[in-house]
């Protein structure tokens, strides 16, 4: 080995200027830690809207109209997410998380003993601050403008549909 060789210096020791690789291989790109904070709040997402469909077949006639505001709110950022995950070479996760899956089981079993009404909105509040965590999260990381700009528009969506059926 060639004690000049800057890949293979500490980076403190690598001249100004170079950048040297971490021991075991290269850098990591912050791209990929932007992408999987996306990833993350499109999986987020995905198990919001997985639960609200599945509350939207047993919701009381009165509390339908809320359930489906927010089936339509979160199928749109789903599939704006989404589109933004394959534009950058990601494949999003179409079914959710383990989480997911548990809230849907769930809102079922409760269906059996009670009706899924305006009750739920503290569980639906629950829900949404957790997403607006992941969003947090995400635009933390420094992400490009366009990916910045999509974030922020989804949080204050989910904002002003919270304001609008919380009260």
């Amino acid at each position: 080995m060639d004690l000049r060789d800057i890949n293979l210096m500490h980076p403190k020791l690598a001249p100004d200027g170079a950048a040297a690789a971490a021991p075991g291989g290269p850098l990591p790109d912050p791209a990929d830690h932007q992408l999987d904070l996306v990833a993350e709040v499109h999986t987020r997402v995905r198990d919001l809207l997985e639960g609200f469909e599945t509350m939207e077949g047993r919701a009381e006639a009165q509390f339908l109209p809320v359930v489906r505001d927010f089936i339509a709110l979160h199928r749109e950022h789903e599939s704006e997410l989404a589109g933004y995950l394959v534009r950058q070479g990601r494949d999003p996760d179409a079914d959710g998380s383990f989480t997911g899956t548990v809230q849907k089981v769930l809102v079922a079993v409760k269906s059996w003993f009670e009706n899924i009404d305006d009750g739920e909105m503290t569980a639906i509040k629950q829900g949404e601050k957790h997403l607006l965590e992941g969003y947090e999260q995400a635009r933390q990381a420094d992400q490009p403008a366009h990916a910045d700009e999509m974030l922020g528009r989804h949080e204050k969506e989910i904002d002003a549909i919270m304001r609008r059926h919380a009260a």
